[in-house]
C-alpha cells in the first residue's frame, strides 16, 4: 500500500505553567503513540492487514535489554534487535520492523521532536538518553500491541533482559496471552504462558518465556559442538541479560503467595516444564561455562535484622 503514511509529531506547545512541563511532555509523547496506533488501525480497516502488517505464521518478538542491563554490560554483545533479525532470517519468520507500518514508523526521525523537550527535564546525559529511548519505546508500544494481536500461530522471542520497562512486558505480553491464534512460543505450549499470566502473575509468565527462550537457544548451541561457537555465545549472552534483569526485577516484586505457588506448580506439571524450573540455565549447560565477562554476580541477600 504505497499511499500509507504516518505523519511526524506535531509541533510541541510548551505549557504556560512550568510545574506541569514534565507531565505535559509525557502526554505529548503518549498522544503521538495513540495517533500512530490509530493511523495503522484505520489503514487496516481501509485496506487489509496484509498491506499494513503483513506477516507469516511464524513471528519473532523482541525487546530490551532494559536500562539496568545495559548499564552492567562492559563488553561487546549482540543486542536483541540484531539477534531477532538473525532469527527471522533463520526461521523465515516475520518481525514488526519488516511490515509496512514498521518500516514507515522507522523512517520518521523522532529524536529531533523528543530530545529538545526532554532536555529541559533531564540535564544528566545518561538520564536524557534513557528518557529519549523510553519515548521511542512508548511510541513503538502501540504498534507492538497491534502486531502481538495478529493471527500468527508460532512465536519465538529475543526478550531475555527486557524487564518491566520494555515493550514486550508492558505492551506485547498482555495482548499475546489473549491472542487465541498463538499455539507455541519458544517451542512450548502457549497455553502454559497464558495460564501462568492469568493464574500466577505476569512476571512469572515473562520468566517462563525467558526460560523457554534460553532452553531453545541451548539446544541450538549444543548442536553446534563445544564452546566457543556462535551458538554458545548466543546462549551465554542471553543468559547474561536474563540474570541481570532477574536480579533487578525480583527484588522489587512481592513473593508469591502459597496459593500462587500451588498454581505455578500445577502449571509446571500439566505442561511438563519441570526441566525449566528444576535447575538454573547455567546448570543445564554444564560442563560448559560462560566466559568471565558474561558472568553476573547476584546482589547479596539482605542481612537479617
Amino acid at each position: 500500500m504505497s499511499s500509507f503514511k504516518i505523519d511526524p509529531p506535531k509541533d510541541w506547545v510548551e505549557p504556560t505553567d512550568p510545574s506541569k512541563y514534565a507531565e505535559e511532555a509525557q502526554k505529548y509523547i503518549r498522544a503521538y503513540r495513540d495517533y500512530v496506533k490509530e493511523t495503522i488501525t484505520d489503514a487496516i480497516s481501509a485496506s487489509s492487514v496484509a498491506d499494513i502488517l503483513k506477516h507469516n505464521e511464524f513471528v519473532i518478538l523482541y525487546s530490551g535489554p532494559s536500562k539496568g542491563v545495559y548499564k552492567k554490560i562492559t563488553c561487546s554483545v549482540t543486542n536483541n534487535d540484531i539477534r531477532s533479525s538473525d532469527m527471522a532470517f533463520e526461521y523465515g519468520a516475520s518481525r514488526i520492523n519488516d511490515t509496512t507500518a514498521g518500516i514507515t514508523l522507522n523512517g520518521i526521525k523522532l529524536d529531533p521532536h523528543f530530545r529538545p523537550i526532554l532536555e529541559k527535564i533531564y540535564s544528566d546525559p545518561d538520564e536524557l538518553r534513557d528518557a529519549v529511548n523510553d519515548a521511542y519505546a512508548t511510541v513503538w508500544g502501540g504498534i507492538s500491541e497491534l502486531f502481538a494481536d495478529l493471527d500468527f500461530k508460532t512465536a519465538a522471542t529475543a526478550v531475555c533482559g527486557a524487564g518491566q520497562d520494555r515493550v514486550f512486558v508492558k505492551d506485547e505480553l498482555p495482548v499475546l496471552v489473549r491472542n487465541p491464534h498463538v499455539r507455541t512460543i519458544n517451542e512450548i505450549d502457549m497455553d502454559a504462558v497464558r495460564r501462568m499470566y492469568n493464574e500466577v502473575s505476569p512476571d512469572e509468565a515473562f520468566r517462563l518465556v525467558c526460560l523457554s527462550e534460553l532452553s531453545m537457544t541451548l539446544r541450538k548451541a549444543q548442536a553446534t559442538g563445544t564452546p566457543p561457537t556462535e551458538g554458545w555465545t548466543d546462549f551465554f549472552e542471553r543468559h547474561f541479560f536474563y540474570s541481570i534483569e532477574r536480579d533487578d526485577t525480583e527484588s522489587g516484586i512481592p513473593a508469591l503467595t502459597d496459593a500462587q505457588h500451588k498454581r505455578k506448580e500445577s502449571i509446571i506439571a500439566d505442561f511438563g516444564l519441570q526441566d525449566l524450573f528444576s535447575a538454573s540455565p547455567l546448570d543445564w549447560a554444564k560442563p560448559h561455562k560462560p566466559p568471565a565477562i558474561l558472568t553476573h554476580s547476584p546482589k547479596p541477600s539482605p542481612k537479617p535484622v
